[in-house]
């Protein structure tokens, strides 16, 4: 873990321009969606705010009427102990939207997390659950929303929001990473 301390101390906060490769870009027209540059620790896990998660979800096409109730998210997740395909859901959701990280420092907010075992691996390393989640994506996902009453939830967001297009456009970026699935930026003067 110490040898990664140099990428979360303070002092690689700077004021220069900082590129992700060709391949990891975002689409021109989502750029002002994504997380602006951190320039000081006390911006890494600030609340977005409702007033701003209301606003990337309209500008993504999503409503009220794709958001599941509490207790749809709840049968999505299960409840210990969950069946295979819902442990795989519920440790992929804690992984992505854990803002505090569950390690000292905030590895969340950078795309990592703490496995069960103590090491620090990506969302997105082989066998981590959101790569398992992406298998579950294309038929058990949808069953499980069929089961519990959700399926046309699911297939708007599948078709009237950008989620199918982001999943094909992060595709060859995390795959510019492998195996660990980590990408590097390139700075200005660096």
């Amino acid at each position: 873990m110490l040898d990664y301390r140099r990428y979360f101390d303070e002092q690689t906060f700077d004021n220069r321009e900082c590129f992700w490769p060709d391949v990891c870009q975002e689409d021109p027209r989502w750029a002002s969606l994504a997380p602006r540059k951190v320039r000081q620790t006390e911006q890494i896990n600030a609340p977005l705010g409702r007033k701003r998660a209301d606003q990337i979800a309209h500008l993504l096409g999503m409503d009220e009427g794709m958001i599941l109730t509490p207790a749809e998210y709840q049968c999505l997740i299960g409840t210990p102990p969950r069946d295979p395909d819902r442990e795989i859901i519920f440790r992929c959701i804690y992984n992505l939207t854990n803002s505090n990280g569950n390690a000292a420092i905030p590895l969340s907010s950078y795309g990592l997390n703490v496995t069960e075992q103590g090491d620090v691996r990506s969302v997105c390393a082989p066998g981590a659950p959101c790569l398992e989640f992406n298998d579950l994506f294309g038929g058990r996902l949808a069953e499980i929303a069929a089961e519990y009453g959700f399926l046309e939830k699911l297939l708007r967001v599948e078709t009237e929001t950008p989620l199918l297009q982001f999943i094909e456009d992060g595709n060859p970026c995390q795959e510019s990473g492998e195996p660990a699935c980590l990408i590097e930026s390139t700075c200005a003067g660096k």
